[in-house]
């Protein structure tokens, strides 16, 4: 698995559990993580709404999932917006 292949390695603080919570975690965890994340979906439906969007050709092929701090796909993919006409 890959935690076994991190042990020892710089990467394997990926694998504490705290490390993926943006906003913390239990009793001290932010005031403000409920109306940060309820922003960001109330954003992300509004993009979802008002635009389209096409990936390039070169880079639909299968993505491969590269860990870093954070994961990544590689080759990244090239997005294009187009905006819906209301």
């Amino acid at each position: 698995e890959e935690k076994a292949k991190r042990k020892g390695a710089p990467l394997e603080f990926l694998d504490h559990p705290i490390i993926r919570e943006p906003f913390g975690f239990g009793p001290r965890k932010c005031v403000g993580s409920r109306v940060a994340l309820l922003e960001l979906k109330a954003i992300l439906a509004r993009i979802v709404q008002d635009y389209e969007f096409h990936m390039d050709e070169e880079t639909s092929a299968p993505f491969e999932i590269v860990s870093t701090v954070t994961n990544t796909p590689s080759p990244f993919p090239h997005i294009r917006f187009k905006r819906l006409d209301a």
